[in-house]
């Protein structure tokens, strides 16, 4: 039940977060917030794990500013004429533990922009880049870090 309750706050959190606070904009916000914490306890992605609250507090900052020094990026390189674009599929050697924790991890990835999840054969996840760089590495294991942090796992650990 808490976990429940912990994802009607967090979605209705990140509702007033889309919507500026909009009073109004509830009598859609409420059901679909609703809705979507009764999916997610349903489904209970985390058991066994969990997400640490203190930890998602802590990560809730690192995905803000990640996504919107993401998305000025890729808006940048689009406006750039010509565009400043390089996609390249990659692969890139998860440490997570196949579970929860590695598929958190390829859905947080392929919310930030500029980057998307395309396939995990357990060996390696392959994704595809908009440019990639000499920090995409270390971007990548410092996410794969935090997500661990956040579920209480060690890369290369078991969940």
């Amino acid at each position: 039940m808490t976990r429940l309750l912990v994802s009607l706050v967090l979605f209705g959190a990140l509702w007033v977060l889309f919507t500026g606070g909009s009073p109004a904009s509830w009598v859609v916000g409420g059901p679909t917030v609703t809705l979507a914490a009764w999916i997610g306890h349903a489904l209970a992605p985390f058991q066994g794990t969990g997400i640490r609250p203190l930890a998602g507090l802590a990560f809730l900052p690192y995905f803000l500013i990640s996504s919107l020094r993401g998305g000025w990026d890729v808006a940048w390189r689009a406006l750039c004429r010509p565009p400043a674009l390089q996609p390249e599929r990659i692969s890139y050697r998860c440490h997570l533990p196949a579970g929860p924790s590695r598929l958190l991890f390829a859905h947080v990835l392929s919310l930030l922009p500029g980057t998307l999840f395309l396939e995990d054969s357990g060996e390696a996840m392959e994704l595809h880049v908009l440019n990639r760089s000499a920090e995409t590495e270390a971007e990548l294991r410092d996410l794969e870090a935090r997500i661990a942090r956040l579920v209480r796992v060690s890369p290369g650990g078991s969940e």
